[in-house]
């Protein structure tokens, strides 16, 4: 057993278990002594993995806001843990990748097309609202104006661009239907 230094970024987390170290590892008979402990610990856990320092309960960390990110953190991991990118395999993400890329260029491409579907639409129904325009024009039931002509009636002017008209399908003049109109 040789002792080496390292950074703390090397370390994979902190563990709860505590082993009480001599103060001197320069001895060979202390460096198998602390092997031999360490071996006695981690054959007591799973998997040979002691669990890991809770900040929580082992350290007495009382802050709301440090138990609501320990939190998100705990769900995030679990989120990473049910995802399908971490149980494929490494050859697989290039698969993966190329999958989700013609995911988003096929969603791309209906987004395009409901944009087009949307104007054709609205120049269908600009054409639908000039024939009616048309109709109750030939009808009289509209002046050259668009305003109503049936006595009585509220006047309402019909409108070729705006797609709430105030005529309708059927055409009312005192109480009675005059005519239906269906272009």
């Amino acid at each position: 057993m040789v002792v080496v230094t390292c950074n703390l970024s090397a370390l994979d987390g902190r563990s709860a278990v505590k082993v009480h170290m001599p103060k001197c590892l320069q001895l060979a008979d202390a460096r198998n002594g602390l092997r031999h402990v360490l071996r006695e610990v981690l054959q007591r856990f799973p998997d040979y993995r002691p669990p890991r320092l809770d900040p929580i309960q082992d350290l007495g960390i009382r802050d709301d806001g440090f138990r609501q990110l320990v939190h998100h953190t705990e769900l995030l991991e679990a989120c990473l843990r049910e995802s399908p990118l971490s149980a494929a395999k490494p050859d697989r993400w290039c698969e993966m990748l190329a999958a989700y890329g013609e995911k988003l260029r096929l969603a791309g491409k209906v987004d395009r097309c409901c944009k087009r579907l949307r104007a054709v639409e609205s120049v269908l129904q600009l054409d639908d609202l000039k024939a009616r325009r048309r109709v109750l024009h030939m009808l009289r039931f509209t002046n050259l104006a668009g305003a109503s002509a049936a006595a009585g009636g509220g006047a309402a002017t019909v409108a070729t661009g705006d797609a709430a008209s105030g005529t309708g399908d059927v055409i009312k003049t005192k109480g009675r239907v005059a005519c239906e109109v269906s272009v």
